[in-house]
């Protein structure tokens, strides 16, 4: 069902994966970020046990997308300019947007595994299904979304 919904955005899995990790080192540009949005900071998800603090903080602020798609600050808030360059903010607001018709509200997020520091799987629950969503984020403050990969859970 997702992987339609990406195929059908002209998003693969692999791209997302990809598009932040150009090189090891954050860039200057993705050490600084727009202040979140009041959405963003209003509507914290809550944090799965056992993900290390810099990957809660940021799969908080991925779950505020999946509530609302069309925030483009948080969007901004989300993702590392290096992310955004290699897939446009609305190429993520379709994705996000898609995700939300297929599997509804999506509340509650537990840890599946934990690769390191700034890297994880977590699950999250929606109404009509789960998502798991791999995500490695940089270690610099603001701590912003580097690589995501989102898909059905197993």
């Amino acid at each position: 069902m997702l992987s339609r919904l990406l195929s059908l955005l002209a998003v693969s899995p692999l791209l997302v994966t990809l598009a932040g990790c150009g090189s090891a080192q954050p860039s200057p540009a993705a050490t600084t970020a727009p202040s979140p949005s009041p959405a963003a900071s209003a509507t914290p998800a809550p944090a799965a046990a056992g993900l290390p603090a810099v990957v809660a903080e940021a799969m908080g602020r991925v779950q505020t997308l999946l509530a609302n798609p069309g925030d483009a600050a948080a969007m901004q808030a989300t993702f590392s300019p290096s992310f955004l360059t290699g897939i446009p903010a609305e190429k993520m607001k379709g994705l996000f947007t898609a995700i939300k018709s297929q599997l509804g509200a999506c509340k509650d997020q537990s840890a599946v595994q934990v690769k390191s520091d700034t890297t994880a799987v977590v699950r999250v629950k929606c109404e009509h299904g789960d998502l798991d969503v791999t995500v490695q984020v940089n270690p610099a403050p603001p701590h912003l979304v580097e690589a995501i990969l989102l898909k059905p859970a197993s």
